[in-house]
């Protein structure tokens, strides 16, 4: 069996969620990762297509870039959120989506300022995770005009902040453990194939 990188974290995800009846049916799946910021359509694992995405740096790389700066080390997911645990924010962030793109380098440009006018960590770590929701939430929102379900893939989707933020009735989230990892889910697909053939 073969298949992409891709659908194996949305497998994962679909397999954790415990609402394999996605499958059946169209679905949105927001990929927020080191690596990804996309809000794809699924009509079926070999019908993928991108609604919205980044047009620079992804979520991943923002709250790793930002986490560095203040001090952590790669990845800086962890440390950030629970620095911002004692923050809070300093001022809201603008979110601006463009023909399906959103831009994420500026933020990191800001949050380099606010910590040269002594904004403190904890409060540059809030405004970072807030970024993160509010881009996803607003992507979501404007890229989604079916309101189909959403399913939240990827290591940036296991912030506990970012997640409450998402949450709704139709917001389907994969278990933190499996939010970044997609190996398992290539072994699920590959079950349902074997499963499929008895």
């Amino acid at each position: 069996y073969e298949f992409s990188h891709q659908q194996g974290h949305i497998a994962a995800a679909v397999y954790s969620s415990g609402k394999d009846e996605l499958f059946d049916r169209p679905f949105m799946c927001f990929h927020a990762s080191g690596g990804t910021t996309e809000l794809l359509r699924v009509n079926s694992l070999d019908d993928i297509s991108i609604a919205a995405a980044t047009a620079d740096i992804s979520v991943g790389q923002l709250i790793d870039r930002v986490g560095v700066m203040l001090g952590s080390g790669f990845p800086a997911g962890p440390f950030l959120e629970k620095l911002a645990l004692g923050g809070s924010l300093p001022e809201k962030p603008i979110i601006r989506i463009k023909d399906g793109h959103c831009s994420l380098s500026g933020f990191e440009n800001k949050t380099k300022t606010m910590l040269d006018k002594g904004i403190s960590p904890e409060n540059i770590a809030f405004y970072t995770i807030e970024t993160v929701a509010m881009t996803v939430k607003k992507m979501t929102e404007e890229y989604n005009p079916e309101k189909l379900p959403v399913l939240y893939v990827g290591g940036v989707m296991s912030n506990e902040r970012i997640k409450s933020v998402l949450s709704g009735k139709n917001a389907y989230f994969a278990e933190p453990r499996f939010s970044s990892d997609n190996a398992a889910g290539i072994a699920y697909l590959a079950l349902r194939e074997q499963q499929a053939k008895i």
